[in-house]
């Protein structure tokens, strides 16, 4: 199974991912990194932080980004 790498990005600031995730496909990556989206853009709203910009890079473990996923675009509002 491929690993795949979850990176948050706020700007110029890139929080990566070390460790990594086993799944099946890129499709089975980006369901994880939309359900992580919404787990991070709900515990800043509670904490009345800015959302819209962040988003989550997935990406190889050399570095290659295959999808990205933006906050903004997971909330339901």
């Amino acid at each position: 199974m491929p690993i795949y790498f979850f990176h948050v990005r706020d700007g110029e600031l890139l929080l990566k991912d070390g460790d990594g995730t086993d799944l099946p496909s890129l499709d089975a990556a980006v369901v994880e990194a939309r359900e992580s989206a919404r787990e991070i853009a709900a515990d800043s709203l509670r904490s009345k932080e800015r959302v819209d910009g962040r988003t989550i890079e997935i990406t190889t473990a050399e570095g290659q980004i295959l999808n990205t996923v933006c906050m903004r675009d997971v909330l339901d509002i």
